[in-house]
């Protein structure tokens, strides 16, 4: 594959990245994105979602384009599991689906089962189609793209922690005015007797959402979330035990660091 063609791959992923962005502040009701104003805030809800569409839609063009010149590395991307990364692209809007319907577990295993399959859909179907067709580009073999895989779940979830973390210290976050279980909410769940009755009767009173946020920062449920964040990204850099000490490997671990200071 040509230099040119990997370019291109990597812009196609970001394409798909940026559009996500897109919907999920119309989704989210967000105002803010990357310390200036959202194109939902500043343009309009239609004119978000018509944008998200058209870039996913140029995405998944470029894809096309550089698979189809390339038919070695379609081959490979899809050879460990029988279906291309492509083909699951519908996952992050599943993610945000799922993350949108209150969770039918109540128990705290249960909703922590509920944060990954969120976490490995929205996030994690990005990473893994970044690692997918970048590791097929560099030749891994189909235990090497397994590996990838791992190695971007696990990278996923200690991302959406972190973002988690960020939301709930912030006073701007929207997490707990859209009731999303997160993970430092699950923390705070687990240490608190009366937290769950605190979290059902919470409503959309910002008094009411205020106090939570206090109690959740206050009870230590940050710090705990930060532990667990730690622990995605150890997972995610021992999936690449299995390559050579290359920069590519190197950058991925990297990565896992990055994450957990951003």
């Amino acid at each position: 594959m040509s230099d040119a063609d990997v370019l291109d791959l990597a812009c196609a992923v970001e394409m798909l990245h940026e559009a996500s962005l897109l919907h999920d502040d119309i989704c989210d009701g967000s105002l803010i994105r990357r310390g200036g104003p959202s194109v939902a805030a500043s343009s309009g809800t239609r004119t978000a979602a018509l944008a998200g569409l058209h870039m996913a839609g140029a995405a998944l063009r470029l894809f096309a384009d550089v698979l189809g010149r390339n038919p070695v590395v379609a081959a490979q991307v899809s050879a460990p599991w029988g279906v291309n990364e492509l083909h699951r692209v519908g996952e992050l809007a599943l993610g945000q689906i799922i993350e949108s319907v209150p969770p039918t577990a109540t128990d705290l295993a249960g909703l922590r089962r509920n944060y990954r399959l969120v976490a490995v859909a929205k996030t994690g179907t990005l990473f893994r189609l970044a690692c997918a067709h970048g590791g097929a580009a560099a030749g891994c073999d189909r235990d090497g793209l397994r590996a990838l895989a791992r190695y971007a779940d696990h990278l996923a979830v200690a991302f959406q922690i972190m973002d988690d973390i960020h939301d709930v210290q912030s006073p701007t976050g929207t997490d707990l005015a859209g009731h999303i279980t997160t993970w430092p909410v699950l923390e705070w769940l687990g240490s608190r007797p009366n937290a769950a009755e605190q979290w059902r009767a919470a409503g959309a009173a910002a008094a009411n959402l205020d106090r939570i946020r206090a109690d959740v920062v206050g009870s230590g449920a940050v710090e705990l979330a930060r532990t667990g964040a730690a622990r995605e990204a150890e997972a995610a850099r021992a999936a690449l035990d299995g390559f050579p000490d290359t920069d590519g490997h190197r950058h991925l671990a990297e990565l896992c660091s990055a994450v957990l200071a951003r």
